[in-house]
């Protein structure tokens, strides 16, 4: 697909994490029930850092209810992808969002 990924295993430290890259990244896909940060928390600390203050942030959550989708898009993510991914649809997602379109993938 042509890009690289690191995983975090839980939001502990998670701008120290991210400053640590060799590169910045691109988009960060965000579990919206990570823990000891939940998604939105680690947004609102993305947000505050000047260095990921324009990251592309997507949400990843297996919760598809119109209110949480609600909250995530008023929340400043810039999409959403439901879990389990459906890996067929994934790369054109990846490719969509990479582009700036806002995504907001629940089915």
């Amino acid at each position: 697909l042509g890009f690289g990924l690191t995983v975090f295993e839980d939001s502990q430290d998670i701008i120290a994490h991210l400053e640590a890259l060799p590169t910045k990244p691109d988009m960060i896909l965000l579990d919206i029930h990570m823990r000891p940060h939940n998604g939105f928390a680690v947004l609102e600390m993305l947000r505050a850092h000047p260095g990921f203050a324009t990251t592309k942030v997507i949400a990843v959550t297996a919760s598809v209810m119109n209110e949480e989708m609600a909250m995530l898009e008023s929340s400043g993510f810039n999409g959403a992808i439901a879990k389990p991914i459906d890996q067929t649809f994934f790369p054109e997602f990846i490719d969509r969002a990479m582009q700036g379109e806002e995504i907001w993938h629940v089915s």
